[in-house]
């Protein structure tokens, strides 16, 4: 099976099992890649199928083993690679139904006392450096990809397994936070063999790190000291879109604290995900984005359903602006202006330039830094009545040529109108050899 990873985003969450609507509907919606949670059978349903109690059962609640694998197959069939979210990181600490006290000790599978149980949800932590738990584990993975044809993992909590303080405490990135008296180096042992014997025995599988803590070396190959995933998931951006969009003033949003937090660890910035929300938001009871951004659907308010219908609009816009420019297969975004006190971020990815303004009430006209001298085509406006916006960048002002300034570090700059709370991308349309 030959891919290119760097084209499998966006992610979707996809937490039901097959109905011949939806898996057709995320290919056409423009997704490669769907990740799927809650498939390992679990104890109850608001746990999101974190507290598993059976390791090697697809859980009952959806359907039979045979259902799991026609989902399987028909993604393949569409084109989809199939992710799983898989939880060695803790187990449900039930003692009828799960593996705590399977054959009556206390310390079958796990560590006794304290360390055994996880001080905040109440699941049981496993003895990694057991021989017996470690084939059980790793045989788990290798189930998984054997009789389901699973194309990955992403390894659920890194943090809960990785320290004896299961990840509550404070990390600024101090090498010494990392080489500690608090690290399970028994862990740390389990997840190098499962990614040395996932890769060789299945050379095309794609493991993702769930780790909130920025371990050293997590995505850095086993042969040169590190942990051997391929990719690893950045909690920290969907945390600060829900702060921001439910506790935060408009006027107080810090650029600098978005761009960093979307950046997260350079050094492994191209093996970065996101997800711009988390599970407690859409399937935990709280509320999604969309419910944030987008308000819901009621029958009787008119208003709030145009509001919905024109957000997504521009959501399916910005998907057709990817499948069209190839924006996230282009590499990393070189940010070259950020303002807090405007609320201004600009960036170049590529031939495009991308400039938000955040501002809730005001508005700019901005010099912003380009390198190539040319005519750049606003080609996405969020400023357009169709979106709601108020229509103030005017058609002709559509197409902008550069002035010889040096802007920003850059060599160049266009004018552009900045109304408060837009964003827009421009194109280099034709370059000018000077």
């Amino acid at each position: 099976m030959s891919y290119c990873v760097v084209n499998w985003f966006p992610f979707v969450r996809f937490t039901i099992y097959y109905t011949p609507q939806v898996l057709p509907h995320i290919k056409r919606a423009g997704y490669n890649a769907i990740q799927l949670i809650g498939i390992s059978e679990h104890k109850d349903y608001f746990t999101v199928g974190y507290r598993v109690t059976n390791f090697f059962a697809v859980s009952s609640r959806y359907g039979t083993p045979e259902d799991f694998k026609r989902l399987v197959d028909e993604a393949h069939g569409l084109g989809l690679l199939v992710f799983l979210d898989i939880v060695h990181s803790y187990s449900a600490a039930d003692e009828m139904v799960g593996l705590s006290r399977f054959d009556g000790s206390n310390d079958c599978y796990f560590h006794t006392g304290k360390r055994g149980n996880h001080k905040y949800w109440g699941t049981r932590i496993f003895k990694y450096g057991d021989l017996d738990v470690l084939h059980f584990l790793l045989s788990n993975l290798n189930w998984w990809v054997s009789e389901y044809k699973i194309d990955g993992f992403q390894f659920h909590s890194l943090a809960s397994m990785l320290y004896t303080h299961n990840g509550f405490a404070s990390f600024t990135g101090d090498l010494e936070e990392y080489c500690n008296q608090y690290v399970d180096k028994d862990a740390l042992m389990y997840l190098i063999l499962a990614n040395e014997i996932l890769h060789a025995l299945h050379p095309n599988i794609i493991t993702i790190a769930e780790d909130a803590t920025f371990y050293p070396g997590l995505c850095e190959p086993t042969s040169q000291g590190g942990l051997g995933f391929d990719y690893y998931v950045n909690l920290s951006a969907s945390d600060m879109w829900l702060s921001l969009l439910d506790n935060t003033p408009d006027h107080e949003w810090s650029m600098s604290k978005i761009t960093s937090t979307l950046l997260g660890n350079r050094s492994y910035a191209d093996k970065m995900l996101i997800y711009a929300e988390n599970h407690n938001q859409s399937i935990s009871g709280g509320r999604s984005l969309a419910e944030i951004l987008l308000g819901q659907v009621n029958e009787k308010v008119s208003q709030s359903n145009e509001a919905l219908l024109r957000g997504s609009s521009l959501l399916k816009d910005m998907m057709k602006l990817d499948k069209n420019e190839k924006v996230l297969a282009r590499g990393l975004p070189n940010i070259h202006h950020v303002n807090d006190t405007n609320m201004v971020i600009s960036y170049i990815r590529g031939p495009l330039l991308f400039v938000f303004n955040f501002h809730p009430t005001d508005s700019y006209e901005r010099c912003i830094g380009v390198d190539e001298a040319g005519e750049y085509q606003l080609i996405l406006n969020t400023d357009e009545r169709r979106y709601g916006g108020q229509g103030f960048i005017k058609e002709e002002q559509y197409l902008q040529r550069t002035v010889s300034r040096r802007v920003d570090g850059l060599r160049n700059c266009i004018e552009v109108p900045l109304p408060s709370r837009t964003a827009q991308v421009y194109k280099l349309s034709r370059i000018l050899r000077i």
